[in-house]
């Protein structure tokens, strides 16, 4: 018998309507029963109706497994966020189950309209494979309750085309073997800006090209470039890694290119350079604008036609590696102020991968931070966790830095904090003057002829703090109070009476 599990959020009118009848869940347990029930939640209010819910589903489905899904979302009515979460949430309870290889149904009638829409749109896609069920109210059916399958299949309903990282993604998410591959090489984050540059490195993982990572420091250009080397024909030879910018000048040509005994004065035995100990893998030339301009047509050649002469000989080698470049300057200026070759930067430029910084995927924050945690509670042996008033400060900084200033900062507060929970006493020194510099605008302080109506004013000014505290919550309200000094339940009462506008997308 074939493993049925359904998948429903609880609405308004769960477990009862209005006039005491049955609400669309209970109705359509009413026909058939299932092995396993998902009840997906926004807030502690349909939380609670959940649990309402469970006891009455339990009175008649006694052997059923109940399982509450919160789908932590700041508004139920936001199409792009609502779709983003559902769609990971469903894919962990495809990860969670396929052993069992199950038909999943999915009742549309309770959530939002969006919330019923970003079914239809996960199922239309081939996202996730369910049947999708309305159910049909008494009064409307004859006085007896019918469910009935939405047909998709229909010759005039349009196809719905799945964004063309998204099997990718899948993978990602659901193989074991991928997912491994993504967290040992360290690469952590689900915004979509992230996965497609993880996207881009697989991809260029299936050619024997040169690769050119471009990002700010501490994007993880590295990692980047050992994934790409692990998952190309290369993966079991050496993989090795050069930063241009840590080589001394005056011994750059035979750290790169090696050395023959007796070629200048220390030179005592003969040396392979980075170029030979990589040969058959893959050689990662980082900050390759920090490159000197003699040493520029080496490695150029070596790029061309694959030869070198080590400092002190005269025979040309052969060496067959693959080379990805990165660094964190604009190349483009670096040529045209004649610092950089343009021969060499055409060369290197086959397949660029733009690394986004920390800033534009800050949904990633959390991950990383709990990544990092667990990172150093399983080295020490503790239980670190972040209080939940510094997660708005650590969400808006800015991270120069990016992803290693963000793990330096959770090695300091964990090293910094004397009980399990890491406070705002705990956060480093540069975090905190960021924001004791952030100094509040200037206020007018003149006052015309005519006069000024100072509460207006007042309050135009403290609704740009609001919108402001918004932003940098991703539109989470108690997050948005916190920042900004005010208690959850005022911050949503100044929203509902004073600033509506702020609520329009909501």
């Amino acid at each position: 018998m074939i493993y049925s599990i359904l998948l429903t959020f609880v609405g308004a009118h769960d477990p009862f309507n209005p006039d005491g009848t049955d609400g669309p869940i209970l109705s359509y347990l009413g026909t058939r029963s299932f092995d396993k029930i998902y009840l997906f939640y926004n807030t502690s209010e349909y939380l609670s109706r959940a649990r309402d819910l469970m006891k009455h589903i339990r009175k008649k489905h006694r052997n059923t497994d109940l399982e509450f899904t919160e789908i932590d979302v700041s508004s139920p009515t936001d199409y792009e966020e609502l779709f983003r979460v559902m769609t990971k949430k469903v894919l962990q309870i495809e990860k969670e189950n396929r052993d069992l290889n199950p038909e999943y149904f999915i009742l549309t009638d309770s959530g939002t309209p969006q919330m019923q829409t970003c079914w239809v749109l996960l199922v239309a896609s081939n996202l996730f494979k369910a049947h999708l069920i309305q159910g049909i109210p008494a009064k409307f059916a004859g006085g007896i309750y019918r469910p009935r399958e939405i047909n998709l299949n229909f010759k005039d309903f349009p196809i719905v085309l799945k964004p063309p990282e998204i099997d990718r993604l899948n993978k990602i998410l659901l193989e074991e073997p991928q997912l491994e591959t993504i967290q040992k090489d360290n690469l952590i984050g689900n915004e979509k800006i992230f996965i497609t540059a993880k996207l881009s490195a697989l991809q260029a993982s299936k050619y024997d090209i040169t690769v050119l990572l471009l990002g700010e420091t501490g994007t993880g250009k590295e990692l980047f470039a050992k994934l790409i080397h692990n998952n190309s024909i290369r993966k079991d030879k050496p993989f090795v890694s050069v930063n241009c910018s840590a080589i001394n000048v005056q011994i750059a040509e035979s750290e790169l290119f090696g050395h023959k005994k007796g070629a200048f004065t220390g030179a005592l035995y003969d040396k392979e350079g980075f170029f030979g100990a990589a040969n058959g893998g893959t050689i990662f030339v980082d900050e390759i604008g920090d490159m000197p301009r003699e040493l520029q047509p080496k490695l150029l050649r070596v790029l061309e036609d694959g030869t070198y002469i080590p400092v002190g000989e005269t025979k040309e080698r052969k060496t067959d590696v693959r080379v990805i470049a990165a660094t964190n300057k604009d190349l483009h200026n670096l040529v045209k102020d004649g610092k950089f070759r343009r021969d060499l930067f055409e060369r290197l430029n086959e397949y660029t991968i733009q690394l986004p910084p920390l800033r534009e995927r800050r949904n990633d924050i959390p991950l990383l931070i709990q990544y990092f945690l667990n990172e150093w509670n399983t080295k020490y042996g503790e239980s670190k966790i972040i209080q939940e008033d510094l997660m708005p400060f650590l969400l808006s900084y800015p991270w120069p830095g990016n992803v290693r200033e963000l793990r330096n900062a959770v090695m300091h507060m964990c090293a910094a904090s004397q009980t399990s929970k890491i406070t705002l006493s705990s956060l480093p020194y540069t975090i905190v003057q960021h924001f004791k510099s952030i100094k509040p605008p200037p206020l007018p302080v003149e006052i015309p002829t005519g006069g000024i109506n100072l509460r207006e004013i007042l309050n135009n000014i403290e609704k740009e703090y609001y919108k402001r505290a918004l932003e940098l919550a991703n539109g989470n309200k108690a997050k948005a109070a916190r920042l900004i000094g005010i208690e959850p339940p005022a911050f949503r009462k100044a929203l509902r009476d004073r600033f509506k506008e702020l609520l329009q997308n909501d």
